[in-house]
């Protein structure tokens, strides 16, 4: 069935369920008017977050040099009921924490449905088409990893947020570890050509996959063969605008993350599957433009709750945009933003 075909019908069986101008503008107008609420909604939960997790760290800071001064009192005040205090303090704050992230999860989720109501009144230039990789054969796939269910949810959660990509106006959109070119030739040919696109990949034969699949598509990418940002960064220092990571998620031992083996780069992701996110997290606030935003999949072995706060500590509040089991895979795609101080 062709994106955007309908054959559903009314209950009678005489009137196309998906032309219905008058249910599509009841729809978008009733939407419209919970947005404004759901948004502010959204902004005072990103902000009591960002005042916990401040909150939080002060606590530790008391706590902790409470504990020298009591170890080097000479006076008999007992201090250590003050900081047990302080201790019980911040597990309540990470419990109410937590109780906000899944308040913004829900929100977030009455984002996806809106999107998925709003969207089948859009035209077709605002989704995201799957390219064709019909160029593509057995053996490219021998050395690149081959497009799968991440890859998929990572265009699915693209998609559902073309509205609020568009409306950022990005000029600079980059892909780190672009595999085949999936995901950021679908983005280019969806957001069209005022924005220049540039990916890279460690894998040479993944660069040189993502060029041709580019080329297929009649789109234009920038590939690059280095690692992580490498020699782009002095380029691309507080101008990226949209960045897309699907890195090596899966937890591994440190030793089969082995360079001699491409493909095996493309997944095995050491400790927690860490390894290589960890070391992208610092880089972002040094590439990324004040209002650019950043989209991450992960799996529920990197845990997502420690991701949050790092990424909290360099001042970007995350949040769920996408879910999804695939098979034992439990994937979700995350979006940062700077928190605007």
């Amino acid at each position: 069935m062709e994106d955007g075909t309908s054959t559903c019908t009314s209950v009678d069986g005489t009137e196309d369920f998906g032309d219905n101008p008058t249910r599509d503008s009841l729809t978008e107008g009733i939407l419209n008017l919970l947005k404004p609420t759901v948004d502010c909604l959204e902004n005072s939960i990103k902000n009591t977050r960002q005042s916990q997790v401040e909150l939080r760290t002060q606590i530790e800071n008391l706590s902790a040099e409470l504990s020298v001064i009591s170890q080097n009192q000479q006076s008999p005040i007992d201090l250590e009921s003050y900081i047990k205090k302080l201790l019980d303090a911040r597990k309540r704050i990470t419990i109410v924490n937590s109780i906000l992230q899944n308040a913004q999860d829900r929100l977030n989720k009455i984002h996806q449905l809106s999107a998925k109501e709003i969207w089948k009144t859009l035209p077709m230039m605002d989704k995201i088409e799957t390219p064709d990789l019909s160029h593509l054969s057995s053996t490219d796939y021998e050395n690149v990893y081959e497009p799968a269910e991440d890859s998929f949810l990572m265009l699915d959660a693209l998609e559902s947020e073309i509205p609020f990509i568009k409306s950022i106006k990005p000029t600079i959109c980059l892909e780190i570890g672009s595999g085949s070119g999936i995901v950021l030739t679908g983005l280019a040919k969806c957001l069209g050509s005022d924005c220049a696109y540039f990916s890279i990949d460690i894998n040479p034969h993944a660069a040189q996959v993502t060029q041709k699949t580019a080329y297929k598509n009649s789109v234009s990418l920038q590939v690059v063969n280095c690692d992580l940002v490498g020699p782009l960064l002095p380029q691309i220092q507080n101008k990226v605008d949209l960045l897309v990571f699907n890195p090596p998620y899966v937890p591994t031992d440190e030793n089969e993350i082995d360079p001699q083996s491409l493909i095996t780069l493309s997944w095995a992701g050491g400790s927690r599957g860490r390894t290589v996110m960890d070391r992208l997290f610092p880089v972002i606030p040094q590439i990324m433009s004040p209002s650019g935003v950043f989209y991450l999949l992960i799996v529920k072995e990197n845990d997502e709750e420690d991701i949050f706060n790092v990424m909290m500590s360099y001042n970007w509040l995350g949040s769920v945009i996408i879910e999804r089991k695939a098979g034992r895979e439990f994937l979700k795609v995350l979006r940062f933003e700077r928190v605007k101080v």
